[in-house]
């Protein structure tokens, strides 16, 4: 029997599709049912019938979890201490960001989570265990690794983004008084471009490669006005997580991720998505700058 908390004040359970990964994990969820709604849970001491309880809430990662757990005081409560799961060690902490946050392509892993969660037989089974799941002893250890991510990530603009100058003599474009140094920065450039409409700058940020495949500055507005997706990144309501997987140092490439969440009335108004995740890949130019060589969308 598996308690997924998606939210921790208050207390909130979940069900929906998530109950059905808790079923394809052979467990039952405690306070959620396929297809239902998340549900307030009013007293920790409700959690008493779980034998698993997974920390998940919706959009956290696991360093931001343990921040609002610390901030809340929760585990410090004799209510919490007093439930059976506690007192057994079966309390796991989830990446509730990349798969307890929306029903996509990581429904799978989801349920591989749980599975490995609630099966010490399983542990580690589908590599997940340590990586996207840990137990709630193994976290403060998780959260201090060498290279850990920050509990928040905010969008650092590039300073002179809005002072940034193109030329463009018929040849490479050219982008000055913009700070690329690194593959984030370089990415926070371009969504800055964006966000304020200066589709020259933003071009000028992709590599050669990427400027002849989009054949220019009016044909790359275009393509981004015309997709609900990429129209996203448009507007300043929208708020843009942006973190490095790959790349930083010397090397020559770089992947980074970034989670653009739009206002709802915004999205509604514009008929756009609300939430898309777009993965960056990035090289360095022959001069040593980041250059977008394309953006995938992430399902």
């Amino acid at each position: 029997r598996v308690a997924h908390l998606e939210w921790l004040a208050p207390l909130m359970g979940s069900g929906y599709w998530i109950a059905e990964c808790v079923q394809a994990a052979g467990c039952s969820m405690v306070h959620g049912t396929k297809g239902g709604h998340s549900r307030v849970i009013e007293r920790a001491s409700m959690l008493a019938d779980a034998d698993l309880i997974l920390l998940a809430p919706c959009g956290f990662s696991l360093e931001r979890t343990r921040a609002e757990l610390s901030s809340l005081q929760l585990l410090q409560s004799d209510e919490w201490r007093a439930l059976p799961a506690v007192r057994s060690g079966a309390v796991a902490v989830a990446d509730g960001n990349l798969y307890f946050n929306r029903s996509s392509c990581g429904v799978v892993e989801a349920a591989e989570i749980v599975a490995e969660a609630a099966h010490p037989e399983l542990r580690g089974l589908f590599g997940h265990h340590g990586r996207h799941w840990v137990s709630l002893s193994e976290l403060d250890a998780f959260c201090d690794r060498d290279g850990a991510a920050s509990p928040t990530k905010p969008v650092a603009l590039a300073s002179g983004v809005a002072a940034a100058a193109v030329e463009n003599g018929g040849g490479a474009a050219k982008l000055r008084g913009t700070d690329t140094a690194t593959p984030s920065a370089h990415v926070d450039a371009q969504l800055k471009a964006l966000s304020d409409g200066d589709f020259a700058s933003a071009f000028a940020l992709n590599s050669a490669a990427n400027r002849t495949r989009l054949s220019g500055a009016a044909n790359f507005e275009a393509i981004v006005k015309g997709s609900p997706s990429f129209s996203v990144l448009l507007h300043s309501s929208t708020v843009c997580v942006v973190q490095c997987e790959a790349g930083e140092g010397s090397a020559a490439a770089a992947a980074v991720r970034v989670q653009a969440t739009a206002a709802a009335d915004t999205a509604a108004a514009a008929n756009i998505a609300d939430e898309v995740r777009f993965v960056f890949d990035l090289s360095r130019s022959g001069a040593g700058r980041w250059e977008t060589d394309g953006v995938r969308i992430e399902c």
